[in-house]
């Protein structure tokens, strides 16, 4: 019987996992500025996919150096509106980039080169240390979900039905044989060829 394995230290896990995850997602941010002008449906989405995942690069590696230091990570804070009236009309709020809600849309667009990117980064993200990091901080988890949503696998997950039973009867014995004179009592009928 083999010893027990010692727990993953997630500290170490928060300093190897910002250097080998970025150079990932630069590459996909490179592959979607090449490759999503050609459709018209995905063209506009370059600039702020792009800006994107250069900004979740940069957020990944601020939050795991939080971590990594020992220091908790910043919580997302969403602000709360003040329901006073103000004196001045508030500027139209621009809304901020969405990617888009589908799972595995990314796979649907890129097919051959997002199933690689995807390949990657689950082996990077499976790993016992950086599984163990994830688990252990939600803030992680919560700033690579949109990412891994739309890499994630798109196979229907296919629910096999048992088929169906054939009724077992017991084998019949042949009918009985009938006399053809029985069948046809004036005579058998004439079969011209």
């Amino acid at each position: 019987m083999s010893p027990p394995r010692p727990a993953p230290d997630t500290r170490k896990a928060a300093t190897m996992l910002a250097p080998r995850l970025a150079p990932l997602l630069r590459a996909l941010a490179i592959l979607i500025t090449y490759r999503f002008p050609r459709h018209t449906r995905l063209a506009p989405l370059v600039t702020p996919l792009y800006a994107y995942l250069t900004s979740l690069s940069r957020r990944l590696a601020a939050t795991l150096a939080r971590i990594a230091t020992g220091r908790p990570p910043r919580k997302t804070q969403r602000t709360t509106q003040r329901t006073t009236q103000r004196a001045t009309p508030a500027k139209p709020h621009k809304p901020k980039f969405r990617l888009p809600a589908g799972k595995a849309w990314l796979i649907r667009a890129l097919p051959n080169e997002a199933v690689t990117f995807r390949g990657y980064i689950e082996t990077l993200l499976a790993e016992p240390e950086i599984a163990a990091l994830l688990a252990e901080h939600q803030v992680v988890r919560r700033l690579l979900a949109p990412i891994r949503r739309a890499l994630a696998d798109e196979q229907p997950k296919i629910r096999r039905k048992t088929p169906p039973s054939i009724p077992h009867t017991p084998p019949q014995s042949p009918p009985p044989f009938i006399p053809l004179h029985f069948l046809f009592p004036q005579a058998p009928p004439k079969i011209e060829a």
